[in-house]
């Protein structure tokens, strides 16, 4: 699986030539990993997300349980928000297509899961909008389009 991919590695920019630059790592070397049960975990990722600088330590938090929560619908909308923050922090095309790719795909499965939940339809908007950064004419239109409906759509149930 893609997400797989990505929640198994961990991925920080460097700017300057004397700032250390840390590509990806194996999760395997994040050995203590504290067991939450969903509320705690939703709180504790929604507090990190409120600042900016904490936004990589709230995805790394929700990677690290999304094999216990995959199925839970609060989790899988957190999840996708996540990508789209990844993909707001990055500064590598790929990586940001990649973080873009996922998270449509997370919020495609919130919304079949919650058809009635505003956050899965926003965060799958916001989602479309940065897959059709890297489409052509006709994909940009048609995300576009599905950017518009489920904003739309999440005006209406939220």
């Amino acid at each position: 699986r893609v997400d797989d991919y990505f929640c198994n590695f961990r991925y920080i920019t460097a700017n300057t030539d004397n700032e250390e630059q840390s590509f990806p790592l194996p999760k395997a070397f994040n050995t203590h990993v504290e067991e939450l049960n969903l509320d705690a975990l939703i709180q504790t990722a929604d507090n990190l997300r409120m600042n900016e600088s904490s936004k990589m330590e709230s995805f790394e938090l929700l990677c690290d349980h999304k094999e216990k929560f995959r199925d839970e619908i609060e989790f899988i909308w957190r999840f996708a928000r996540a990508y789209g923050d990844m993909y707001e922090l990055s500064t590598n095309a790929q990586e940001k297509k990649h973080y873009a790719n996922i998270g449509k795909t997370l919020g495609e499965k919130a919304i079949t899961r919650a058809p009635m939940n505003g956050h899965c339809h926003l965060w799958y908007a916001v989602l479309c909008g940065y897959v059709s950064e890297f489409e052509g004419l006709q994909n940009k239109i048609n995300y576009g389009y599905r950017f518009k409906v489920f904003l739309d759509i999440k005006n209406v149930l939220l």
